[in-house]
């Protein structure tokens, strides 16, 4: 089973500055734990290094996750690639340009 969630990390920004990073990656095992029913998370070096990568007290505000969860009822996390993230929304927007035009008198 694989599913894309947006997780918020708001709360976790409530939290004094140098523990942020550290509750963060809780919060995402704790969401994935509640979501996907399974008490085996693993955290990709990605998606661990994405909520380090401005430091310990700059946490992003929210992150996308892709959870598969295997047969024997691991749950693996990563971080969605762009790609991924575009090919649904793509789909259904269109792109619309426009032409500046000058008329002289």
């Amino acid at each position: 089973m694989e599913r894309i969630y947006t997780i918020p990390l708001r709360d976790v920004k409530q939290m004094p500055r140098h523990k942020r990073a550290q509750k963060a990656v809780r919060y995402i095992r704790r969401f994935l734990e509640k979501h996907m029913k399974s008490e085996d998370i693993i955290i990709s070096g990605e998606l661990n290094e994405k909520i380090w990568e401005r430091g310990i007290e700059h946490i992003p505000s929210k992150i996308r996750v892709k959870a598969e969860k295997q047969d024997d009822g691991r749950v693996v996390a990563s971080l969605v690639q762009r790609s991924e993230e575009h090919t649904s929304e793509l789909q259904s927007h269109s792109f619309i340009s426009y032409a500046v035009f000058c008329l002289h008198k």
